[in-house]
């Protein structure tokens, strides 16, 4: 198959010397059996035969789901190809698809391995439930904890019970009666709820998405749950699963050094209470509408993410602030919402919001018969409300409270450091043997007793491995082994982040 138009820069761009590793690497964690795309992309084969779509998908930017613009900023373990990559699989149609076969295909990655090294401190599974309709569905599911002390969540990790039917799931934490009345109600397990939990007093700590890792705050930063709170897991369901069953998990990791902590909450900063010039929310039917909003901080803050939100109207939203001496500080910028794609975005480090600052959120909406997603056919005036008939216009930011030097934690150092051979600050990190064949130490030196992220990174800064929660770090010298196994042989680099700490390390893994 030819894609017309393309014009072939190479002959010798081949499947499994080229495109294999750029597929596997971001496209088969979900396009494989039992996961939610729905086809797989595991062998020459299928992706030869999918070459269409894949072409299509990646040139206007729809895979891999990755909503927000690069080139406007760049945000934490973007999920996004290069440049580089597009063009390398451009070539690769152009020129006929060749496979390459003098080249061995290279291994599919392990990727139910992934963070199994690590032990949750808690794990707690939804009851089983059948999925009951052929349409998308939201399902709020209450999760008794028996904590009977407070709780500090330095780390989440999602685990679908169906990955094939598992969208997104939220999850909350709640210490009202209000879910268990909800849940009550209904005869099946958990309730049908299309946004938020249905209390007001239900506080957010995750977003799930497919191909997610495990979630984790940087440095010593915690989300506080109160002794005796529920945990309430969100979960959309796709379209087409009915009489399916799923019972998902949620894995807690909590601070266990005993050290100082630092509370994060996540927080509407803008809202549809805050649109300029006094104009209504209100998105009349058979228009296109933008709405301009903006809010004033009465404090110093430390931004550490960002959750943009809308709903099925949703065209297209963007965040900013000006400061008081006049910088733009960019926060993300979605040109196409994709309100099944939506997600909590971390910054690749943490930024200084001075009070005085005004928080900024364009937003445009889509009420007409050319969005597909539209709820009402013909459409129909919507206001503010949490239904699938209304709309919304939120912006959620990671905050906490401003600590002097907080604007120097970088929390996806990959992004700053994936040119470098090595890189520290008052600190001294060696890996050994380097090059390695899969199996290396890692030396560290550090002033104090934290808990340390670590993770790996492609060339492309790409975070593929991560481990997080289990490396706890002591006054002076530090030794932790590190594998590379089922990677292919290249260059990768290897992160140590704490805030003590912020080392980069070039890992060379040879066959």
């Amino acid at each position: 198959m030819i894609i017309v138009g393309l014009k072939a820069e190479s002959q010798t761009v081949t499947f499994n010397g080229d495109v294999a590793p750029i597929i596997f690497n971001n496209c088969t964690k979900c396009h494989r059996s039992g996961e939610i795309a729905p086809f797989a992309l595991t062998n020459y084969a299928e992706v030869a035969g999918e070459a269409a779509s894949i072409y299509d998908a990646i040139n206007n930017r729809r895979m891999p789901p990755w909503a927000p613009d690069p080139s406007y900023n760049h945000l934490a373990f973007e999920r996004t190809l290069s440049a580089q990559d597009i063009q390398k699989i451009n070539s690769w149609i152009s020129s006929g698809l060749p496979e390459g076969n003098s080249i061995p295909l290279p291994p599919l990655p392990d990727f139910d391995s992934t963070n199994n090294s690590v032990q949750p401190n808690f794990s707690y599974r939804i009851p089983e439930y059948t999925i009951q309709s052929a349409q998308d569905i939201y399902r709020c599911f209450v999760v008794p904890t028996g904590w009977v002390n407070d709780k500090k969540i330095k780390a989440i990790q999602v685990i679908p019970g169906n990955k094939a039917c598992v969208h997104h799931v939220q999850v909350f934490w709640d210490t009202t009666q209000i879910c268990n009345q909800l849940d009550g109600a209904d005869s099946l397990p958990g309730y049908t709820r299309f946004i938020g939990t249905g209390s007001d007093f239900s506080k957010l700590i995750h977003i799930w998405v497919p191909g997610s890792e495990l979630f984790f705050l940087p440095s010593n930063f915690v989300f506080n749950v109160p002794a005796g709170a529920k945990l309430i897991f969100q979960i959309h369901y796709a379209a087409g699963f009915a009489g399916e069953k799923d019972s998902t998990r949620v894995n807690i990791f909590t601070n266990q050094s005993g050290g100082t902590t630092r509370g994060v909450t996540i927080r509407s900063m803008i809202n549809y209470n805050n649109i300029e010039n006094g104009q209504p929310f209100v998105i009349p039917a058979n228009q296109v509408i933008s709405f301009n909003a903006s809010d004033t901080l009465n404090f110093t803050y430390t931004f550490l993410g960002i959750f943009p939100h809308m709903h099925l109207l949703g065209k297209s939203m963007k965040s900013y602030a000006i400061t008081p001496s006049n910088d733009t500080v960019r926060f993300s910028d979605i040109p196409e919402w994709k309100f099944y794609w939506q997600n909590i975005y971390q910054f690749t480090k943490a930024i200084k919001i001075p009070a005085g600052t005004s928080l900024h959120c364009e937003a445009s909406y889509d009420n007409t018969v050319l969005n597909s997603l539209n709820p009402h056919n013909p459409p129909e005036t919507e206001v503010y409300g949490e239904e699938s008939s209304e709309e919304m216009l939120l912006n959620f930011f990671l905050v906490t409270a401003y600590h002097n030097g907080d604007e120097n934690i970088i929390i996806d150092s990959s992004f700053y450091f994936n040119n470098a051979t090595q890189i520290f600050s008052s600190n001294t990190a060696v890996a050994y043997p380097n090059p390695t064949e899969g199996n290396f130490m890692v030396d560290f030196s550090t002033d104090k007793s934290e808990w340390i992220n670590i993770s790996i990174s492609d060339l492309a800064g790409r975070v593929i491995r991560n481990r997080t929660t289990e490396i706890f770090s002591h006054p002076g010298k530090n030794e932790i082994s590190f594998s590379l196994d089922g990677l292919s042989a290249g260059v990768y680099f290897l992160s140590l982040s704490g805030s003590n700490i912020h080392c980069v390390l070039k890992i060379d893994l040879v066959n």
